[in-house]
């Protein structure tokens, strides 16, 4: 990986190696890896309607921010829901597999703390979600 010049303004870290990190750039690599993936870019790019940079701010929001779901904007609810593992059986690895790039560009410890936060803002985002005890067709026939 590239090393991007660190600033007051650029969020990074220090990397178990003794490196700094830009967590910009981690965060760049990161959406560049879902591109490469077959599959998972191939969802990606249909959650989000090709729109890349949506991508990346979703994943920005998530790998860096550190805002309460109900502030998340874009793509970023939906990004935390399948990073979480909720959806189909075919996406549910993603959540893991992409933890595992960023740990490699990063290190254990900040791996740890986004899938933390990635737990807690999906709690979060079920918590806010209304639910139905049963379906709106099926309330209906039964009045």
């Amino acid at each position: 990986m590239k090393f991007s010049e660190i600033t007051a303004e650029a969020p990074a870290l220090m990397r178990e190696d003794g490196l700094a990190v830009n967590l910009d750039a981690v965060v760049d690599l990161l959406v560049i890896r879902i591109k490469e993936h077959g599959h998972f870019g191939n969802v990606l790019h249909h959650v989000a309607k090709g729109d890349w940079a949506a991508v990346r701010r979703a994943l920005g929001q998530i790998v860096i921010g550190r805002q309460a779901a109900n502030t998340l904007t874009g793509i970023a609810p939906n990004l935390v829901r399948l990073l979480a593992g909720k959806g189909s059986p075919n996406i549910r690895p993603f959540g893991a597999w992409l933890l595992t790039y960023l740990e490699a560009e990063s290190s254990t410890l900040f791996r740890h703390l986004v899938a933390r936060r990635i737990a807690t803002l999906n709690a979060e985002i079920e918590a806010q979600s209304v639910r139905f005890r049963t379906s709106a067709l099926r309330a209906i026939s039964h009045r």
